[in-house]
């Protein structure tokens, strides 16, 4: 039996940020400050959540903004706080996608 996910992340806007490389070339961190702050402009109260794997170092200037890091989690939990998200932003890998194809929002 599979244990069902228990983990409750308290998170408005969850950012899926795909680390590596994949068919379009890494994300710059840049990319994903724009999305923070465009969110932040219309929800000056977001409480957002980074999703991705590896330290927060490799995150540069998004450090400096207003999110909580959600790293190098089990992958069941991660995939089931994408999907629970209020409000999912995709990353470029499967594990997005298939939040969003079962998204409960």
């Amino acid at each position: 039996a599979v244990a069902h996910p228990t983990k409750q992340f308290e998170c408005d806007y969850r950012i899926h940020a795909r680390r590596g490389m994949h068919r379009d070339g890494l994300v710059p961190n840049a990319t994903y400050v724009c999305l923070v702050r465009s969110i932040k402009k219309s929800d000056e109260n977001a409480k957002i959540c980074i999703f991705s794997e590896g330290s927060v170092e490799q995150f540069g200037e998004l450090v400096k903004e207003d999110v909580t890091f959600v790293l190098n989690g089990d992958p069941a939990e991660t995939f089931h706080g994408l999907v629970t998200a209020p409000n999912l932003f995709l990353g470029h890998s499967p594990l997005s996608q298939a939040a969003a194809m079962l998204a409960t929002q």
